[in-house]
C-alpha cells in the first residue's frame, strides 16, 4: 500500500477515449491504461492511500505516482548527464559564411562579407582537436555555413591532411548544404571523405535561383536541388530534408512534402519554425562588431499558430512511432547547454552555438588562442551555457510537459536577455497528441 509520502505526478496527462483512459507521464514517456481506481485517484477524485498494491506499483514503476522531488531529479539528472556528455565531442567547422544564395529570412546575410576560413586556422583545429583528454573526444563533425561546399577543395585538402583523423569511420561527419553544388562528383569526394550525410533545407515549393530553395520548379518538373539530392541518395549519401517554416511556406508544407516524396525522395522529411533572431537582435542592440547592419530574418510564425499549421499534417500521418517520439523525455536541450558542442567560425572564433557563428561577442576564445585549453576548461564551469537551467523560469519549472524539451531554444534567453518562452510547437498540441497515440495503443 502506498504511504502519506507519495503523490502524484506534476507530469501527467489523462486521456479519456471511448475505448479506455489513458495516462502519459512526460518525466518517464509512459503510457499506461487505468482503471477505474487508478483514474479517481490520478484525477484527484480519491486519495493515493486507497490504491492496492499492485495498482500503486504499476502507478510508481511508470512514474504517475512519485515519493521524491521531481524538480530536484530533473536538475540533478540534467546536471550529471552535463557532466558525463559535457566533453566535447561535437565539432561545427564553418569555412565559409559566403553563400551562393540570399535567403530573405537567413541570419547571415548581413555578414556574407565575412573572409573564409584560412589553412592555418584549419590546422589549429587540428592541432587542437586531434588529441583525446578530459576535455575533448570527437565523435561527430558538422560542416556549416553559409555554404561549406562553396570550399570543398579546401575541405579535402584538409580531411586529407591534417584533419585526416576526422576522415574516419568512427568519427560521423555530416554536412549542411543547399545542395546547388551537390553535383554526382561532389557526391563521390564527399563519400571518398567519409561525409556520409548531407542536410538540405528547403524553404519554398518553387524554386527560385538565388532565392528561393524549392523542390520543384514552376512548371513542376524537379528543381536542381530536388535533382541533386535524389543523385546523392542513389550514390548512398543518407539525405535529410529540413523544411523552414516562415509564414510564406506554412500553408506549403504538405505539398512541399508530396513534391519531395512524389520525385522519389526517401531520406528523413522535418519541419522548423524559423526564429526572428536578427530582429530580436537588433531590439537588444546586439549588433557584433564583425557585422554590419543586421537584417530583418522573415515573417516569423507565431508559435501556437505555427502548431496548429501542422497538427493536421502530424496526426494525419499513419507511423505511430514517429509521432511517439515526439514524446520522448531528455534532460538537455542541445549540444549547447550540454557543453558538448563547439562551433569554430571562419575567422578561427569559437563559440557553443549555432547561431553565434560570426558574432565575435559570443564566442569564448579563438582557436589560434596559445590559452585556448585554459579558456575551454573556464568554459565548462563558468559560461552562460554551463549555468542554463529551464528551472529557473517559472514558465518552465510549471509545465507539465518540461521533461520533453526541457526549456527548448536556449539562445535568446542565454544571448539575447529574452523573456519569451521558447516553447516548441509540441507545447500548443501536447493534449491532443497524448489523445492520438492514446486511442491508437494495444493494451491487451
Amino acid at each position: 500500500m502506498p504511504n502519506t509520502t507519495h503523490s502524484v505526478s506534476r507530469y501527467n496527462t489523462i486521456s479519456e477515449t471511448a475505448q479506455h483512459c489513458v495516462a502519459f507521464n512526460a518525466r518517464t514517456g509512459t503510457f499506461i491504461k487505468l482503471n477505474e481506481q487508478a483514474f479517481a485517484v490520478l484525477k484527484g477524485i480519491k486519495p493515493i492511500e486507497e490504491l492496492t498494491f499492485d495498482d500503486c506499483k504499476e502507478l510508481e514503476n511508470g512514474g504517475f505516482i512519485v515519493n521524491f522531488d521531481e524538480l530536484k531529479a530533473i536538475q540533478s539528472a540534467a546536471f550529471l548527464e552535463k557532466k558525463s556528455l559535457g566533453i566535447c565531442s561535437h565539432l561545427v567547422i564553418t569555412p565559409t559564411i559566403k553563400c551562393n544564395f540570399r535567403c530573405p529570412y537567413c541570419d547571415q546575410n548581413n555578414m556574407r562579407s565575412a573572409t573564409s576560413m584560412t589553412e592555418e586556422t584549419l590546422d589549429a583545429i587540428a592541432s587542437i582537436f586531434k588529441q583525446k583528454n578530459d576535455l575533448i573526444n570527437i565523435e561527430m563533425v558538422t560542416w556549416y555555413g553559409g555554404e561549406p561546399l562553396l570550399e570543398i577543395d579546401k575541405i579535402e585538402r584538409f580531411l586529407r591532411g591534417s584533419g585526416a583523423f576526422l576522415n574516419s569511420k568512427n568519427i560521423r561527419q555530416i554536412m549542411i548544404t543547399n545542395a546547388t553544388l551537390l553535383t554526382k562528383k561532389v557526391v563521390e569526394r564527399l563519400i571518398s571523405l567519409n561525409i556520409m550525410t548531407v542536410q538540405v533545407t528547403i524553404d519554398a515549393l518553387v524554386y527560385i535561383n538565388g532565392l528561393k530553395r524549392g523542390a520543384i520548379l514552376a512548371n513542376h518538373d524537379p528543381s536542381p536541388i530536388m535533382i541533386n539530392l535524389l543523385e546523392a541518395e542513389r550514390a548512398g549519401l543518407n539525405v535529410i530534408a529540413r523544411i523552414n517554416v516562415d509564414e510564406n511556406t506554412a500553408t506549403k508544407i504538405p505539398e512541399i512534402r508530396s513534391a519531395l516524396k512524389k520525385n522519389g525522395f526517401v531520406g528523413t522529411i522535418y519541419e522548423e519554425r524559423v526564429e526572428s533572431f536578427n530582429e530580436d537582435r537588433n531590439e537588444k542592440d546586439r549588433v557584433s562588431s564583425s557585422c554590419s547592419k543586421i537584417l530583418p530574418s522573415s515573417s516569423t510564425v507565431d508559435r501556437a499558430a505555427y502548431a496548429e499549421q501542422i497538427k493536421a499534417a502530424m496526426l494525419s500521418r499513419n507511423n505511430i512511432k514517429n509521432t511517439m517520439n515526439q514524446l520522448k523525455p531528455k534532460f538537455h536541450t542541445c549540444g549547447a547547454t550540454k557543453l558538448s558542442m563547439l562551433v569554430c567560425s571562419p575567422d578561427g572564433n569559437v563559440s557553443r552555438c549555432w547561431n553565434s557563428v560570426g558574432l565575435n561577442d559570443e564566442s569564448f576564445a579563438n582557436i589560434n588562442d596559445n590559452d585556448f585549453l585554459t579558456k575551454l576548461d573556464s568554459d565548462l564551469e563558468s559560461s552562460v551555457w554551463a549555468k542554463y537551467s529551464p528551472l529557473k523560469h517559472d514558465d518552465c519549472a510549471t509545465c507539465k510537459m518540461l521533461p520533453l524539451c526541457m526549456g527548448a531554444c536556449s539562445y535568446s534567453r542565454n544571448m539575447l536577455g529574452s523573456d519569451e518562452p521558447p516553447c516548441p510547437s509540441l507545447k500548443f498540441i501536447f493534449p491532443e497528441v497524448v489523445d492520438h497515440i492514446s486511442q491508437r495503443l494495444d493494451f491487451e
